[in-house]
């Protein structure tokens, strides 16, 4: 059957906003790149496979009752983000740029060394940079920093790292790097400045000479080349993961939205951090690195965000107290990046407490790329019995998805818990049922919040929820008796050889839950638009 020319969406009675569409083809998409070309506006959106036929898209904006017509149809070559600021601000000539493109996949060099070998300046080329990533750029060499910023990093890191602090505010501390995806460097200044981290792009032969005239002392690092890669003239927004050591890194739109920590880890994988751009962390940070000022130090085992329940065949899988159990990394794969996700998929052994196996479980996970500020991550959590029987007990302590959030965010600081029922803070959501849950407060000065999402095919849809006032929020469907004092029994034995599925997504918004439009998303997530798909004719 021939590929379809056309498509239409149909909002329904909502509008749609940073909306994923998932749909199905009648057949494959053949090999190169695709797009979608809204009829309505002539914007592009790029398509991108899942697997066998099925594809996906981010819809921007689409109003309640809307339809939307779309052309599908081979990517047509524009420059970048990168190369077209390049171009518009005549830092180089498209003849310059061709031959850069020409000469990148022969040499397989970096594209930011061909232009400069061709006399685009080193500043120009971060410049046009730090407008692809959405991030300010600092000119070092005509900009005078605080004082007080100075006096915030040490030496040492400064030389260390080759950053340099520019401008502090409160809490707040911006830094000029290289690269802003340098994660040891941001943590080391974090750490040492006890500041919230915000980077900034600069030049870097340019920050080792403001480190020799700030601080009288030579940089240590090696300058770090902006990355650039050949894939760089892909359209805007994307996601890229990138592997590190113990970790895997997600960044959408140039900015680290999380790590994935499989390794090295005392009890359990976890995701750290959780930020918002520019860099606004949305879950706590004890005890996975030195305290911030004012941060609670309560359940050392909540790191983050993670998966993991306290009654497994007896063994608890929640706690680190003597005698708990373990989630042991067996793989990482199918890991793609791309203009419209990015995932990942792993594999993991629950086990007792001498390494005894318990269970299998099976994570994928798929970063969206929105144009705004939100980020989504959906999780598809499979559990599968492959050792035996498995009894899940009924214990409140647990979640199959589990969140701590930033202090800043608990109830008791101001912050506030909302469910899909209106709901509001511990009283009203503890041990309840609902769709949703939500968390949010004051950040850094701005609304912000984190919400979990439970999804009509995960087992026990809508889920109860374990929530506190003082940060922790998770998903438990099985604490019933602690929920009802006992009036109803929440465990169940998963017979050996069959599996339980969850399915869950994590927004990251700013603004209060109205605002973050954590309903609105919840229906994107549970009833997305409806694809029609025209009759197949041949597609040039």
């Amino acid at each position: 059957m021939p590929l379809p020319r056309f498509l239409t969406l149909h909002a329904g009675p909502h509008p749609r906003q940073d909306c994923p569409v998932r749909f199905t083809l009648p057949e494959p998409l053949p090999s190169g790149e695709w797009e979608l070309i809204a009829q309505d506006t002539d914007r592009p959106l790029p398509l991108q496979r899942f697997e066998n036929n099925e594809v996906a898209f981010v819809e921007p904006d689409l109003t309640a009752f809307q339809s939307r017509r779309y052309a599908i149809q081979r990517r047509i070559y524009s420059a970048g983000k990168f190369e077209r600021y390049l171009l518009d601000k005549q830092f180089l000539t498209p003849e310059q740029l061709d031959a850069a493109r020409t000469r990148q996949p022969q040499t397989r060099e970096d594209l930011t060394h061909i232009l400069q070998e061709m006399g685009v300046s080193a500043r120009d080329v971060f410049e046009s940079k730090a407008h692809e990533l959405g991030i300010p750029f600092v000119d070092l060499q005509h900009f005078r920093p605080d004082s007080g910023a100075i006096e915030a990093v040490p030496a040492e890191i400064a030389a260390r790292h080759n950053v340099l602090p520019v401008k502090k505010d409160g809490k707040k501390l911006w830094i000029a790097m290289g690269d802003t995806n340098d994660l040891n460097a941001a943590d080391d200044l974090r750490l040492a400045s006890r500041c919230h981290i915000y980077g900034v792009l600069a030049v870097p032969e340019h920050i080792a000479e403001a480190i020799r005239t700030y601080y009288g002392v030579e940089p240590t690092a090696s300058p770090p080349a902006p990355n650039v890669e050949a894939e760089s003239d892909t359209m805007e927004p994307f996601v890229r993961l990138k592997r590190e050591k113990h970790a895997l890194a997600i960044h959408v739109n140039g900015f680290l939205l999380t790590r994935y920590v499989y390794e090295n880890v005392p009890a359990r994988p976890y995701f750290f951090p959780l930020l918002l751009p520019p860099g606004i962390g949305l879950t706590r940070v004890f005890p996975l690195q030195a305290n911030l000022p004012g941060e609670s130090q309560d359940h050392p085992h909540h790191r983050s965000l993670w998966i993991a329940f306290g009654d497994v065949n007896g063994v608890d899988n929640w706690s680190e107290e003597p005698g708990h159990g373990f989630t042991r990394h067996q793989s990482l794969h199918n890991l793609e990046s791309g203009d419209v996700f990015g995932r990942f998929a792993t594999t993991s052994l629950w086990t007792g407490p001498d390494g005894y196996s318990l269970l299998t479980q099976d994570l994928e996970v798929v970063a969206w790329a929105l144009t705004g500020s939100a980020r989504l991550l959906d999780f598809k959590i499979g559990i599968s019995a492959s050792h035996g029987d498995v009894t899940f007990g009924d214990t409140k302590e647990g979640g199959i998805i589990a969140a701590r959030v930033a202090s800043a965010l608990d109830v008791r600081r101001g912050g506030r818990i909302e469910n899909s029922y209106g709901g509001i803070n511990e009283t009203e959501t503890w041990g309840k049922a609902a769709h949703w849950c939500d968390y949010s407060g004051q950040m850094d000065g701005q609304p912000a919040g984190l919400a979990i999402m439970d999804h009509p095919l995960s087992f026990r849809y809508p889920t109860h929820w374990h929530v506190r006032d003082y940060g922790l929020m998770t998903a438990n469907p099985f604490g019933y008796g602690a929920y009802t004092q006992g009036i109803k029994t929440g465990s169940h034995t998963l017979p050996a050889g069959e599996s339980l599925f969850f399915h869950y997504r994590v927004v990251l918004h700013a603004g209060n839950t109205t605002e973050g439009r954590v309903r609105e998303r919840y229906l994107d997530f549970v009833s997305p638009p409806i694809v029609e798909i025209a009759p197949s004719e041949p597609v040039p």
